[in-house]
């Protein structure tokens, strides 16, 4: 049975007020505890659709739904030792840590910013901080981290809130190849261990791949999902995983997807 929808997107466009149009007669969904990558060229509208996903963006045609519009968020001041589950975490390229401040307080500020107090956060800030491996680095400030430990804080921090739908824009993309694939193990080990929903956004084939339950290859602007591609790779992945068989003909599949989609639109470009 097909898990529910998170998320549906119906022929969405998006177009700026300056005339330039980033999506058209976009269409994708992301259900329950699916992996979802958007693989695209730059400037096709990957991080454009995330973000009207996340609301900080408003579409000029079509619908957004989401399955959790119509339910209530818990109050300011809920006691954060009862499990509740807040829709969204983002996670974006530059981990955006406030540099005045430790980790933990970085952790800790979505639940702040919803009114709840350091001590009934406790709990969840450090059971984030623990999953992404910075356990002994609550008062450490970001100067004193790696690139790669920022990112792990900037997960966390998506975390803390235990959302049902995870919004990644390239969050690796800058870090170096050997931090990239840890990150990449890692992030895999959370999503098996919780099941929420994610929509990694990303240029790279491999990780996309690698990662992922589903790739939706996308045009060149104006975007939209041109090939849908199922990974039928086993759940737990590791090194040997990116030299089977079956993982390379994947890639192979993606690329080429990426490749036609790429010469469509200069065709069309040059006839128009």
């Amino acid at each position: 049975m097909a898990a529910p929808p998170l998320v549906e997107l119906a022929n969405v466009g998006k177009t700026y007020q300056h005339g330039a149009t980033a999506l058209a007669g976009l269409d994708l969904h992301i259900g329950a505890g699916e992996f979802v990558s958007l693989l695209g060229p730059s400037g096709c509208g990957k991080s454009t659709a995330l973000r009207m996903i996340a609301g900080l963006s408003q579409p000029t045609s079509g619908t957004i739904r989401r399955a959790w519009d119509a339910s209530p968020a818990p109050a300011a001041g809920t006691d954060c030792r009862v499990p509740w589950s807040h829709p969204l975490g983002c996670v974006f390229q530059e981990p955006t840590l406030l540099p005045w401040t430790s980790v933990w307080n970085n952790v800790y500020l979505p639940l702040r910013l919803r009114g709840v107090s350091q001590a009934a956060a406790k709990s969840q800030v450090d059971e984030a901080l623990t999953l992404v491996g910075l356990q002994g680095f609550e008062q450490a400030y970001p100067r004193e981290l790696s690139g790669g430990m920022k990112m792990r804080a900037s997960v966390a921090r998506a975390l803390v809130t235990r959302p049902q739908l995870l919004l990644l824009d390239e969050p690796f993309a800058a870090l170096d190849e050997i931090t990239r694939l840890r990150l990449n193990d890692d992030l895999l080990a959370l999503w098996r261990e919780r099941r929420w929903g994610a929509m990694f956004i990303t240029h790279s084939v491999f990780e996309s791949v690698y990662l992922s339950t589903r790739v939706l290859v996308m045009s060149p602007r104006p975007g939209r999902v041109v090939e849908e591609i199922v990974i039928d790779l086993a759940d737990v992945r590791t090194a040997e995983t990116r030299t089977s068989v079956r993982y390379n003909e994947l890639c192979r599949r993606a690329s080429q997807a990426l490749e036609r989609a790429i010469a469509e639109a200069s065709t069309a470009g040059r006839s128009a």
